[in-house]
């Protein structure tokens, strides 16, 4: 029998972050896990018959349930390093998972006499961080300016981001204003060098990225374009691939927000299906979620098995939306029914954004509103919550 470990938190990107992380790791053929926001949560869980052999939790609500049910094996989640609170041992909080996935079987073992033996650090594979995918078949609707406020409000609830932007045509600088000024320095660190580091594999690779600076505005890494139009020719699905796994799981991100290039190809179809969510944007325009259907349908053909399991991943936004068009997307539901998933968050058209040089990150506190819901929306469907 799978053994169940619980996790009780009320840092909701915390939760994110680590259940996506167990989820991947081969430590899920041995362990399930399950989420709470709550004591009250947890506890109800329990009184309903339901099993759980270790609790990780947050002080405060691990008191609580520790009150009622003293016998439950239990480690305590703190943001500072300590040996034990009261009579609980401690995981320290922030660092990276596959450490405190270690030391939490570690302690495991310690409270229960069970031997448990898998070493987290040495696995390869799927592991890390949570890929997030922005895209859309069309172009210019909008992808960079969801994937950048999206990569900022995982940022301000203190996930580690890094963006990556997979664009031929890349001019999210742009909205970003006067803040990334192209020094000397910077020039190596883009695209280009990212793929020949990774080329070179080894340490290398993940050195290179610990290098990263946080953009103060944005709240996340990101590496500049590639420099020569060569290097975006000789890019493949695999070398995309490889970079991702690279970012997700070198210990330094929590989220990895891609801003993917339109169109549809092997670069795209390799990212679709690395990614734990998919955001797919769309507006109101009847041709745009028609092109949309049609590209669905060209990948039910062409890419059957990779297919599969991607509308279950989607989180379909409309972007730029009048009150007209979203009555009009509202009833199109119908006709996308087969293929997009339902949506609920609708990004706002910013007028002043249409002048040229005028369109900047954050500006638009109704823009920013609604990339906060997204985030929430992917937050809730990706963490396996037993109660609300």
């Amino acid at each position: 029998m799978l053994k169940q470990l619980a996790l009780a938190l009320d840092d909701e990107a915390y939760l994110l972050k680590f259940s996506a992380y167990f989820r991947r790791h081969p430590i899920h053929s041995n362990w399930t896990i399950i989420v709470f926001t709550s004591a009250e949560a947890c506890m109800s869980y329990i009184k309903k018959g339901g099993r759980i052999d270790y609790l990780i939790a947050g002080a405060s609500i691990l008191k609580q349930i520790a009150d009622a049910y003293p016998h439950l094996p239990a480690a305590v989640l703190a943001e500072q390093e300590r040996g034990k609170l009261k009579t609980w041992p401690c995981l320290l909080k922030y660092q990276p998972l596959p450490q405190l996935l270690q030391k939490a079987l570690e302690i495991y073992s310690e409270l229960t006499g069970a031997s448990e033996h898998v070493k987290l650090s040495s696995v390869q594979g799927k592991a890390g961080a949570q890929v997030i995918v922005v895209y859309s078949v069309s172009g210019n609707i909008g992808k960079t300016a969801i994937a950048l406020h999206l990569a900022h409000a995982a940022g301000v609830r203190h996930s580690r981001v890094f963006y990556l932007n997979m664009e031929r045509w890349n001019c999210f600088e742009l909205w970003l204003g006067g803040e990334t000024p192209r020094q000397d320095e910077q020039k190596q660190s883009g695209m280009s060098e990212l793929l020949y580091s990774v080329k070179r594999g080894g340490l290398q690779s993940s050195q290179w990225l610990e290098q990263r600076k946080r953009h103060k505005l944005l709240q996340a890494d990101y590496v500049l374009p590639f420099e020569l139009d060569e290097d975006w020719d000789a890019f493949s699905g695999e070398e995309a691939a490889a970079i991702v796994e690279l970012a997700a799981g070198c210990g330094h991100y929590d989220v990895i927000v891609i801003d993917l290039d339109s169109g549809l190809g092997q670069l795209q179809m390799a990212m679709l299906d690395r990614a734990d969510v998919i955001v797919w944007v769309v507006n109101g325009d009847q041709t745009v979620l028609s092109k949309q259907l049609l590209a669905m349908q060209y990948m039910m053909r062409n890419w059957p098995e990779q297919f599969g399991p991607l509308p279950s991943k989607l989180e379909v936004v409309f972007n730029g939306t009048s009150p007209r068009q979203s009555h009009w997307a509202k009833h199109s539901a119908q006709l996308a029914a087969s293929f997009l998933a339902p949506h609920n968050i609708i990004f706002p058209d910013v007028e002043a954004w249409r002048v040229q040089g005028e369109a900047r990150l954050l500006s638009s506190a109704d823009f920013r509103a609604a990339a906060d819901r997204l985030l929430q929306q992917i937050i809730q469907r990706s963490s396996e919550y037993a109660a609300r």
